[in-house]
């Protein structure tokens, strides 16, 4: 499953994006928040990371959003950049402020920050 946001009124036109990426999704969407949630039954030929880095996030930037990977049955499958969101200016100004206050690295090892 993924978590998809966008600005509400590109909401009708990524379902359609979709429908013609033919991944076989079933779908809830909000047109009013520009929130939908994407349950993938089976992985795309590309796999779940590459799949949501390569071309579901691409096509979501272009509506003013982003995508995360929600859950899955697959969590080897998952890269960190495809299950919490791309990098951005304020996660380089989280990771500054992580690097801060735990400068050894010892809390959330591996978690969020990556880098």
């Amino acid at each position: 499953v993924v978590k998809c946001t966008m600005r509400p009124s590109a909401v009708a036109g990524f379902l359609q994006w979709l429908e013609r990426a033919d991944v076989g999704c079933t779908v809830q969407a909000h047109a009013g928040n520009g929130i939908v949630f994407a349950a993938l039954p089976k992985l795309p030929p590309l796999g779940a990371s590459k799949w949501i880095i390569q071309q579901l996030r691409p096509a979501l930037q272009a509506a003013g959003g982003n995508a995360i990977a929600w859950s899955t049955t697959e969590p080897d499958e998952l890269t960190p950049h495809a299950a919490w969101g791309g990098a951005t200016s304020a996660t380089a100004v989280m990771q500054s402020v992580k690097r801060q206050f735990d400068p050894k690295n010892l809390l959330n090892r591996g978690r969020y920050f990556f880098a």
